[in-house]
């Protein structure tokens, strides 16, 4: 889950047409929904992102029905893919990477909630800098305490998951952005 129920401060203008969001999954197409509503909720622009569900083997038909009536909802900014390999997170993005033509990509598992307006948004917006390559999101457990918010280095130069079960008000001010060396494959 994604911290902080403020909405992003940026510009509504910001379009998100030129944005894709990959999510990949197999099955429990209850999360998926959940997901791309949320998505399309959290959104302050007028314009929707592009989403590309990429359906890895899924084997219940329920799946496929839930996502064709997804796609009902929503028939200019969702699109299916089907990548009919054995899993592999990587391939599965990389392939889905090949079928956008947008500039803006993010990645997203199919069991994150986003919960912060404007988020894609004020993602667009960090990656306007050119100092910035790529991005993550703080991700909460259900407890609301940090499961992600970046990796750093510490002194005996080990990699350690920054404010890991942490609860996210007593440790950063809302919507703070920080460098580390590794942000969540998660989103």
């Amino acid at each position: 889950m994604i911290i902080n129920d403020q909405p992003a401060c940026i510009s509504l203008g910001q379009s998100l047409n030129n944005c894709a969001i990959i999510i990949p999954f197999k099955d429990h197409h209850k999360y998926t929904i959940k997901c791309l509503h949320s998505i399309f909720s959290s959104t302050l622009s007028s314009v929707l992102p592009n989403i590309y569900l990429v359906d890895n083997n899924s084997e219940s038909s329920a799946t496929l029905d839930a996502i064709y009536k997804a796609i009902e909802e929503y028939p200019d900014n969702v699109k299916l893919l089907s990548y009919n390999k054995s899993f592999n997170f990587s391939a599965i993005n990389n392939f889905a990477v090949n079928q956008c033509t947008e500039d803006y990509i993010f990645f997203v598992n199919n069991d994150i909630e986003i919960l912060t307006p404007g988020l894609f948004e004020a993602g667009i917006q960090c990656l306007e800098d050119s100092e910035v390559g790529a991005i993550g999101f703080e991700l909460l457990y259900a407890d609301n305490t940090i499961q992600h918010s970046g990796i750093r280095i510490n002194c005996r130069n080990n990699p350690f998951h920054e404010l890991l079960n942490h609860m996210p008000s007593n440790v950063l001010p809302e919507n703070a952005i920080h460098q580390t060396i590794a942000c969540t494959g998660a989103l």
